[in-house]
């Protein structure tokens, strides 16, 4: 997922999406960079030890309930 902020400088940020278990409809191809996706979910952290220095890392990510893919013909994102 990007995410856009303008305020206060202009940036990207991108928040990656976990779907467990996608249905057919997400694993038919459509599912490429740059087209738009849609969805409804918990924001979750997770914690890890990193194998290599053994320090704490986190990562956010959305876990989806729900993913609606857009069309890539017409919802092509840009950045």
């Amino acid at each position: 997922m990007t995410v856009r902020s303008y305020t206060p400088a202009r940036r990207i940020d991108l928040v990656p999406i976990v779907v467990r278990n996608p249905s057919d409809d997400l694993t038919d191809g459509r599912l490429v960079p740059g087209v738009r996706v849609w969805a409804t979910g918990t924001v979750q952290r997770r914690f890890w030890d990193s194998a290599v220095t053994g320090d704490k890392r986190s990562r956010l990510e959305i876990l989806a309930h729900k993913v609606e893919v857009g069309d890539p013909e017409k919802d092509l994102v840009t950045m």
